[in-house]
């Protein structure tokens, strides 16, 4: 017996891209490669921030710490440049909730690189680092606006020639939720306090990276998509 995923009907009808979308789709791109390429340079760094168990948000405290801000901030530029993307692709109820949770999501790259993160160890904290951790939790909804956006793509007439890519962009976000099921599972053995038993890093990482993964390849997508023949979401209703 077949089993086949479940497809939506792609009877929803959206505009086209307009022109400007291409330059919005690389500055998304760029901004979210440049997040990935500022992480990987300050582990090298500030090789003094643990990986296993201290979190990328504490590369804000080191001499190098402003490149981690600026790092939060490509994110929240990426996350803004989609917003704007989708916003005319998105026809459907859970497609404008997605759109919504990812400006959501890209609020909390902005507020994690405007205010600076304490330390996991210290013993009371800042407003600046409560107002941090706010943006982190913020920027976890990334990953549900990747699923309910990627539905709704798919039931567009426009994205129809996209399927197959539109999945495999979602899968950052799949990569996204374990690791952050992942995150949770281990501070809660840890006592929900970080340290040295407790390896907290490289779910936060996997976590963090694999969001900024789904806002590049998203991006990528949309620069495809954009540069398709205006006709053939025409030809294929």
């Amino acid at each position: 017996m077949n089993i086949s995923l479940p497809v939506p009907r792609s009877n929803v009808a959206a505009p086209n891209l307009a022109g400007s979308s291409g330059l919005l789709a690389s500055i998304s791109v760029g901004t979210a490669a440049t997040f990935v390429v500022l992480l990987a340079a300050l582990h090298g760094l500030e090789p003094e921030i643990e990986e296993s168990w201290r979190f990328i948000s504490e590369y804000q405290l080191g001499r190098w710490g402003w490149l981690m801000s600026v790092a939060f901030l490509c994110l929240a530029v990426s996350g803004a440049a989609l917003v704007v993307l989708l916003r005319s692709q998105v026809r459907t109820v859970g497609g404008r909730i997605g759109l919504v949770l990812l400006g959501v999501g890209t609020l909390g790259f902005l507020l994690g690189g405007v205010f600076r993160s304490d330390s996991s160890t210290a013993t009371s904290g800042t407003p600046a680092g409560a107002i941090h951790n706010l943006g982190a939790v913020l920027g976890g909804f990334i990953p549900l606006a990747a699923y309910l956006l990627a539905w709704s793509l798919a039931r567009t007439v426009a994205w129809r020639p996209h399927r197959a890519a539109l999945w495999w962009v979602t899968v950052p976000a799949i990569i996204a939720n374990v690791a952050s099921i992942w995150q949770q599972v281990v501070l809660a053995g840890g006592g929900m306090r970080p340290g040295p038993t407790v390896a907290i890093g490289w779910p936060n990482r996997f976590l963090v990276v694999a969001m900024a993964a789904w806002l590049l390849s998203m991006a990528l997508l949309i620069r495809t998509v954009a540069k398709q023949d205006p006709t053939s979401s025409q030809r294929a209703g």
